[in-house]
């Protein structure tokens, strides 16, 4: 029984790293690289929709699941 309270809230436990879209926002906050006119690079974190799980075979295993649910 512990352990089903220890599941819940816990966060789609998929291959990626840093997805928070699995809480039910489907945003994801991740670096993106920009270069300058310069040539030089810099790295921005910036809030994206979740690409981790789209299209790629991966399904949400949190409980409850998320809405919508991923394909």
């Amino acid at each position: 029984m512990a352990d089903a309270d220890a599941d819940e809230g816990i966060e789609c436990p998929g291959p990626h790293r840093q997805c928070q879209a699995c809480t039910g926002s489907r945003i994801e906050v991740r670096e993106t690289l920009y270069v300058s006119s310069d040539g030089r690079g810099q790295g921005v974190a910036a809030p994206h929709r979740c690409w981790h799980c789209k299209g790629r075979g991966y399904y949400c295993t949190a409980t409850p699941r998320c809405h919508p649910a991923h394909e």
